[in-house]
């Protein structure tokens, strides 16, 4: 018995080609597979549109089995939202605190925007819209939200605490229209996203909270 699994296991590992076959031997279970499977996935993201990318590419470029990706995954866009979101938590931009509202949010911005306006931002808002279209895959779509609200919340609390403005304000609404509007230049409008554009949304944004809190 022990001899005939030996064999089926190694007859298995030949029908993979060798670079193939050599990261397969390397990837081990749980969080190790799914470090794999992410790798793959933002590296291929890097070279072509997800659209073009299928689950056996991820599989191949992986190590990983790609039944294994089938078992814990439904569709290839669900592993492309994990991947961009477990990139994102590893380079966890820190909080901006310059001491005044208006640069920490242009500087909040600016870091976003970067983001955005990369190859990896573009795919990501495309898949976003895959994914939200899945129930079992809105709750990854939803951590990855509250965190950027967590990052905004600190910011007006710390203004609330300067005294620039006062209690009440909702900060996951003013996300929503900064998020929204640098989304809507990235794939509609075409229009500039830079600094001087980020100071002006900044600027209508804080004249409506300073307006509303008067």
């Amino acid at each position: 018995m022990i001899k005939k699994n030996s064999a089926r296991k190694k007859s298995a590992l030949q029908s993979f080609p060798d670079k193939a076959q050599t990261r397969r031997r390397t990837v081990g279970r749980g969080a190790k597979v799914n470090d794999a499977v992410f790798k793959a996935a933002i590296d291929l993201l890097r070279e072509k549109p997800f659209l073009d990318i299928s689950i056996g590419e991820i599989a191949a470029h992986s190590g990983v089995h790609e039944t294994t990706l089938y078992r814990r995954w439904v569709c290839k866009e669900a592993i492309f939202i994990e991947a961009i979101f477990a990139d994102y938590m590893k380079e966890v931009i820190p909080i901006p605190d310059t001491g005044s509202l208006h640069s920490d949010l242009v500087q909040w911005m600016q870091e976003a925007m970067e983001f955005y306006k990369s190859p990896l931002g573009l795919s990501f808002i495309q898949i976003s819209g895959y994914a939200a279209q899945d129930p079992n895959r809105k709750p990854v779509l939803r951590s990855y939200w509250n965190i950027r609200v967590k990052v905004v919340s600190t910011i007006f609390k710390r203004a609330q605490q300067r005294g620039e403005i006062i209690l009440g304000i909702d900060s996951a609404m003013i996300l929503e229209v900064m998020s929204g509007w640098m989304q809507s230049r990235r794939i509609m409008s075409g229009k500039p996203l830079n600094r001087h554009s980020c100071e002006q949304l900044v600027d209508f944004v804080l004249g409506a909270v300073r307006h509303k809190t008067k």
